[in-house]
């Protein structure tokens, strides 16, 4: 195997692994949609920060994948077109996957976006007013309180 043939893979596994991570990320950001929403609860908010954390954690991963990416890339794009016809199997692996990366990135944008939209609905509206103060709690407690 060639130090270019030997780069290409490295390029291949490179965007297999993002586009892996960038799958996760689209998947918790439909999560995220969805628990928006459905759930009104206040634990809601502790888990979509949680979920936040998480999708973080991949979001730092493709940055550094794409880091990866570049340098390996950079090096292989010298001999590319001399060395492209014994591997075109790997350039298209290449081309599809960056392609599937592509879409994958598209999608989260647009997840993303549909997050935002109902989390600023969600400000806008109007907040539920609490019906029973505190002594109205109390007095109705007194009122059903089984005699002693």
């Amino acid at each position: 195997m060639t130090d270019f043939s030997v780069k290409m893979d490295m390029l291949i596994s490179s965007l297999k692994d993002k586009n892996e991570a960038l799958t996760l990320i689209l998947n918790i950001t439909e999560n995220q949609y969805q628990l928006l929403a459905t759930d009104k609860d206040a634990n809601m908010w502790e888990l979509f920060t949680n979920m936040n954390e998480v999708k973080q954690g991949h979001i730092d991963r493709v940055v550094e994948l794409d880091r990866l990416f570049q340098g390996v890339f950079d090096t292989v794009s010298e001999n590319f077109e001399d060395k492209a016809k014994e591997t075109i199997e790997k350039t298209a692996a290449l081309q599809s996957l960056i392609n599937e990366a592509l879409e994958l990135d598209v999608k989260i944008r647009a997840g993303e976006q549909k997050n935002r939209a109902e989390l600023s609905r969600q400000k806008r509206a109007p907040k539920p007013v609490v019906e029973a103060s505190k002594s109205a709690l109390l007095k109705k407690y007194e009122k059903n309180k089984k005699p002693e």
